[in-house]
């Protein structure tokens, strides 16, 4: 566990370095900003953590290589034409076996993958980005990378699709979102994300969007049963702590920091800053937040509500950023900092997702 809080610590100092330190370096006539360094810098310390992992470190990993070994003997026209939702999952999976390469070189492809797409993220959106590096663990999504792999994928690629969709680049846009579909069926909510962007000044966007989501709910196979047993997972939370995957204290926890966290967000939106993406995606992490209610009970509304959550990462640096009183924003920028990471430490001790005790391949 120890080295997850470290990583985490090294990334925060890196976002001071990124505010305090404003040079440029200049690398065969090309100039790099302090800021472009930690970014890379960052990226290799987040693959490097990935890929010298065992495939001891990851709940998933070995129901994941079952599937992997079951696709050497089924062919892309069979897995077309049989139904697998996963096709996309599919053809990742099966470009690595054509190539030889055995599951830990997949898992470590995979790895590499979600970097290089949080970082081409990050880098189109993010003000600071270390502080977005810092997120990306403190608030759950480096567990994901680790354990669910179709589920990060699928986040990553609604989180590049949109940035298509700002930039216009409609081809690439509607490419990136089917196929992300194809690695996890619970990419559809990123209908709602992308609706935040094509309908920017609806005022009627969050009614019509919420409603979408919980009809999504419903008429999944367990949708009726979040309604049916939310009281009573409420009531069990506290007993839940102890033998639930994620428990109920720690989602407490979870539930007060998301407020505290939309609250510093709304702050500074309310404020008409320059950001306007932020007040975009603030949106959709009002969604989120609300969804959360309803994560007591673990089923697909726990998944959709990682797509909109995601947001943080990018919205909490920005709007941190913008702040034109130092001490407040310095203030916030710690408090809120601390506030996940303190979620972070109390996440992995409880360890959901399976991985702590890291183990390298060295080990």
């Amino acid at each position: 566990m120890t080295i997850y809080i470290v990583v985490a610590i090294f990334f925060l100092i890196q976002s001071v370095i990124e505010e305090r330190i404003h040079l440029s370096i200049l690398v065969q006539r090309r100039s790099y900003s302090i800021k472009d360094l930690c970014a890379t810098v960052n990226l290799g310390v987040l693959v490097t953590l990935s890929v010298l992992r065992t495939l001891s470190v990851g709940n998933d990993l070995a129901s994941y290589e079952n599937w992997y070994s079951s696709y050497r003997s089924v062919d892309i026209k069979a897995a077309a034409t049989g139904h697998l939702w996963e096709f996309g999952y599919y053809i990742i999976n099966r470009i690595c076996i054509i190539t030889g390469i055995d599951y830990h070189g997949f898992v470590c492809v995979h790895s590499i993958l979600c970097c290089l797409l949080f970082y081409y993220i990050i880098k189109n959106l993010s003000r600071n980005y270390s502080m977005s590096f810092f997120f990306f663990m403190t608030i759950g999504h480096l567990q994901f990378m680790f354990s669910t792999l179709r589920l990060e994928l699928a986040i990553l690629l609604v989180g590049v699709s949109t940035i298509l969709l700002i930039k216009k680049k409609y081809t690439l846009f509607v490419f990136t979102s089917l196929f992300a579909l194809t690695v996890h069926t619970a990419a559809i909510v990123g209908i709602v994300i992308y609706a935040a962007v094509i309908f920017r000044k609806n005022r009627y966007y969050m009614i019509i969007s919420f409603a979408y989501m919980l009809a999504i709910g419903i008429l999944s196979l367990t949708g009726l049963q979040v309604f049916f047993n939310w009281y009573s997972s409420f009531r069990g939370t506290t007993a839940y702590s102890r033998t639930g995957s994620f428990g109920g204290m720690l989602f407490l926890f979870l539930i007060v920091i998301n407020i505290i966290s939309y609250a510093v967000l709304y702050i500074f939106t309310s404020q008409g800053r320059r950001d306007n993406k932020a007040k975009l995606f603030l949106r959709v992490v009002v969604l989120g937040n609300i969804l959360q209610l309803l994560t007591m009970y673990d089923g697909i509304i726990t998944r959709m509500v990682a797509f909109f959550t995601f947001f943080y990462i990018i919205l909490l640096p920005n709007m941190i950023e913008e702040n034109k009183n130092k001490v407040i924003g310095i203030g916030m920028k710690w408090g809120v900092a601390a506030l996940w990471f303190v979620f972070f430490v109390v996440a992995l001790n409880n360890d959901y997702q399976g991985i702590v005790p890291y183990i390298s391949i060295f080990t």
